[in-house]
């Protein structure tokens, strides 16, 4: 799977808008668009880190979990 793709089912777990969540990670919501359309690329190092975020924040509700799950 992808990391725009990962990035994009992470977002929709919160529950949060493009803005919304390009505010909580204090990046422009473009930057954001382009990550989830594929036309950025979203560096392993920045996935991790914004999956920490989240997961640290408890705004997945156990997202990282079924990520790992779907990769074994």
């Amino acid at each position: 799977m992808e990391n725009g793709s990962i990035v994009k089912k992470a977002r929709k777990a919160t529950g949060l808008s493009q803005s919304e969540f390009a505010g909580y990670l204090e990046i422009p919501v473009r930057t954001l668009q382009q990550w989830e359309q594929g036309r950025r690329n979203l560096p392993d190092y920045v996935l991790k880190l914004i999956l920490f975020k989240l997961e640290t924040d408890g705004l997945t509700k156990g997202f990282l979990k079924s990520l790992r799950d779907n990769q074994e």
